[in-house]
């Protein structure tokens, strides 16, 4: 496609991610930038390399973690915030006193399309602005990174807010204007709706992919329900009208798992070139594994195997028929006990494809992970008081598990662009009566008020 570009457009600047190869680690990287003229990746043998996006999605995370209390990682370009009680003691501050503060920016704020902002309901979400506003300056001051954010009452409306001015834009939802956010939204874009749950929905009402969540409006909680469960039921009726009871779960920014993964086109057929790929993704995770802190280990491995694609796969990724993607067998079981190293990581993979995956060949995605971390006790033990050894990382037998999961793996591939675009959303969270709570996320970030 790159040369198709150049045809229609002999001047254009095409930027390729830096790559990395089976044989290589992040401190190896190929950067197209700076190799020989005419040398281009090879994506057969090498994969993009995202370690400078993961080094900038932690400077903007620590400087979201001293805006808030309460941050949320989504993702390695999002996060959610609650900015609840930092909204209402600016409320309380010497900047709110200032008589017709609040109305200048009532009549200042970016709304989404149709709702406007009324002072005595939205204060809060005005303060939030203000909030926002400052982190937005900070992170662009110390990282030269844009962000975009969306300001509404819960986590759902906030992050469909950020989108919908961008880029380096920051928009409000006010309160009671949720159901003009959701009105034209196509069922794809609902969080929820993507997989087997939207494909049992719209073969019970006839609807399609691409219909509006309005279409939703006609049914009632007892219909829904009647037709998906009461649990899935309830929460599609909330989520068609913007309702989200979903609260930011405040923690650590770090990453909830590390996931090292290749796609192979054409699909590789050799145990030779399987065992590169083990290996090398294996080195790569364990890399990533060590620039952690340092204070927790991970309990569980997880193996993702992808077998030749169906037909309709890249038909259907287009469309975003997520629960239509060529299947992908998911294995878990325990990460190697002991110092996290590639060898031990190679060997306990090549055991679970060996004896839980039926067929190895074709595969045309193959990818490792480390999950279900826990912190690791810092200070002397009792045991190192007696002169006994223990082994660092030592971990609980965790649960194996042997399904089948949608092909959605292949999300992941979208976010090897080179955005420079954080997306800071910032909502109130419905639950929190009178509160603001931001939502940020997307090297375009979002923030929850």
């Amino acid at each position: 496609r790159a040369a198709q570009a150049r045809d229609l457009c002999p001047d254009i600047q095409l930027v390729h991610v830096e790559t990395l190869s089976a044989d290589t680690n992040d401190d190896d990287v190929f950067d197209p930038g700076t190799g020989e003229s005419g040398h281009h990746p090879n994506r057969h043998t090498q994969k993009a390399c995202l370690k400078r996006y993961r080094e900038a999605s932690e400077e903007v995370f620590a400087i979201f973690s001293k805006h808030a209390s309460r941050c949320e990682r989504a993702s390695i370009d999002e996060a959610y915030l609650d900015l609840s009680a930092d909204a209402a003691q600016w409320l309380s501050s010497e900047h709110a006193a200032v008589p017709g503060c609040l109305e200048a920016l009532a009549a200042n704020v970016t709304c989404i399309e149709g709702a406007h902002v009324d002072v005595q309901n939205d204060e809060l979400l005005l303060a939030a602005w203000v909030l926002v506003q400052q982190l937005r300056d900070d992170v662009q001051q110390q990282t030269g990174f844009t962000v975009s954010a969306g300001i509404a009452e819960n986590k759902l409306c906030a992050k469909l807010g950020s989108a919908t001015h961008k880029p380096n834009r920051q928009t409000v939802v006010p309160r009671g204007s949720a159901i003009k956010l959701m009105m034209d939204l196509p069922l794809s874009s609902l969080r929820g709706l993507g997989g087997k749950l939207g494909e049992e929905l719209r073969h019970a009402t006839g609807l399609r992919v691409e219909s509006p969540c309005k279409e939703l409006l006609r049914f009632s909680t007892g219909e829904l329900q009647g037709i998906l469960g009461d649990k899935a039921g309830l929460f599609v009726w909330r989520a068609c009208r913007g309702i989200d009871m979903d609260e930011v779960k405040a923690g650590s920014m770090r990453p909830k798992q590390y996931m090292s993964f290749k796609s192979f086109q054409p699909p590789i057929s050799s145990h030779d070139e399987l065992l590169r790929w083990i290996t090398g993704l294996s080195r790569e995770l364990v890399d990533r594994l060590h620039s952690d802190s340092g204070s927790r280990m991970p309990r569980s491995l997880v193996v993702h195997h992808r077998g030749a694609l169906d037909e309709d796969h890249r038909h259907n990724w287009v469309k975003g028929r997520t629960s239509y993607l060529t299947k992908t067998i998911s294995r878990t079981c325990n990460f190697p006990q002991g110092s996290i190293s590639a060898a031990s990581t190679v060997a306990a993979v090549k055991k679970v494809l060996v004896e839980r995956v039926p067929v190895l060949f074709p595969c045309s995605r193959l990818a490792i992970g480390a999950t279900d971390f826990e912190e690791v006790p810092s200070g002397p033990k009792l045991c190192n008081f007696f002169g006994l050894k223990v082994i660092s990382g030592q971990t609980s037998k965790a649960e194996e598990s042997d399904t089948k999961q949608q092909g959605n793996l292949d999300a992941q591939d979208s976010k090897a662009d080179g955005t420079r675009e954080f997306e800071c959303l910032t909502s109130s969270l419905s639950v929190h009566q009178n509160s603001a709570c931001p939502t940020l996320q997307d090297a375009s970030i979002e923030a929850a008020a």
